[in-house]
């Protein structure tokens, strides 16, 4: 069981950079320091985030640790029917 402040310590720069790295769209409103992030499969909406602040909010911490949770078992499960394909072609 994971604690309350699992995702505690963040920045916000270090936050936007593995968005772009997992594949979110972030756009950046420059006159109110906002930040939309657009997370792909997503049915709430965007996230909007208060630039101003340096650290992440844990809404958007959370919500990324999901999503590369998420796609490092799409890769793994991309390995093993790789290596299942090239088994079968072997024989």
């Amino acid at each position: 069981m994971t604690s309350k402040c699992a995702f505690a310590g963040m920045q916000l720069r270090d936050a936007i950079a593995l968005a772009l790295r997992l594949g979110c769209g972030v756009e950046h409103k420059r006159k109110t320091g906002e930040y939309t992030i657009y997370v792909p499969g997503q049915t709430r909406g965007p996230l909007l985030i208060n630039g101003r602040r340096r650290d992440a909010p844990r809404c958007l911490v959370s919500t990324l640790r999901k999503l590369e949770a998420h796609v490092d078992r799409r890769v793994e499960l991309a390995r093993l029917l790789e290596s299942k394909q090239a088994g079968e072609d072997e024989r």
